[in-house]
């Protein structure tokens, strides 16, 4: 089901806000960013409060709560866990460079729900409190029937496997108006950012928000996400600390963004 509305007319260089409406319309830019969800507590509702990390609720309903959990995490200790009415969203506004997004996304074996048939990753490029001005530039449907991730509304599909980490990635160009979506270094989907999800081409050159949306379906994990300029310095932690015995092997979790991969790692 398209989550979409057609924009009201925007006059250049004015914007009017009615009602107390909150916006987020490319003024209020943050990049480089990066979260692990590891700087929390575990069982911590990310719902909007001020210690949430600027995690919020779509159009501030306290139900849409994403959880903070140890369940499952790609970096220790912890992950956020997207479930039923969860419709989490972080607010960003750039609107100039080269940049990409990163997330890691883990989903059950026998995940299931959905009034569509599962999970989505969206980004909007203006979000309007989720008003009638709201517009989707990108709008990914982890689908828990087909078993394929699907960019809607033009059809593009790669399957994902259950019960491992999925990396999802997407390159953004805003200087060209050009946008990549990869899902496990596998080409989904690319085309003008401005076409937006239904290629009316109706878009606006900024990253306004992302948005984690379950849609009423089963839990999902997402992980180690992160916003960078194209070729941006090297981000990593590997969780820890770690302790054992002089020559027993260590297992251990972590995560890097940035630099160039592929990645390796060194004990020290």
């Amino acid at each position: 089901m398209e989550r979409n509305w057609k924009r009201k007319v925007l006059v250049v260089g004015v914007f009017f806000l009615f009602f107390g409406a909150s916006a987020t319309l490319c003024v209020n830019a943050i990049g480089p960013w990066s979260d692990n969800f590891d700087s929390y507590t575990d069982g911590q509702l990310l719902d909007g409060t001020p210690d949430d990390g600027g995690w919020e609720c779509w159009a501030g309903n306290p139900a849409a709560y994403g959880t903070v959990t140890s369940d499952n995490y790609r970096s220790a200790p912890f992950s956020v866990d997207i479930n039923g009415a969860s419709d989490l969203i972080y607010r960003y506004g750039d609107t100039t460079g080269e940049w990409v997004y990163t997330a890691y996304l883990f989903i059950p074996e026998g995940q299931s729900g959905g009034n569509n048939g599962g999970t989505y990753f969206i980004m909007q490029d203006v979000y309007t409190n989720g008003g009638t001005d709201t517009h989707w530039a990108i709008q990914l449907q982890f689908d828990n029937v087909n078993d394929w991730v699907e960019s809607e509304f033009d059809g593009a599909t790669l399957p994902f496997n259950y019960d491992e980490w999925i990396e999802l990635r997407v390159e953004v160009n805003f200087d060209i108006d050009w946008m990549e979506v990869y899902i496990n270094d596998v080409l989904l989907v690319e085309h003008e950012w401005t076409a937006g999800i239904q290629g009316l081409y109706d878009g606006t050159l900024c990253l306004a928000t992302v948005d984690l949306w379950a849609d009423d379906s089963s839990t999902v994990y997402w992980d180690d996400m992160s916003w960078l300029p194209a070729g941006e310095e090297l981000i990593c932690d590997a969780g820890g600390p770690y302790s054992g015995k002089v020559d027993e092997d260590i297992q251990f979790t972590g995560f890097a963004t940035g630099g160039t991969e592929p990645y390796t790692w060194a004990w020290d």
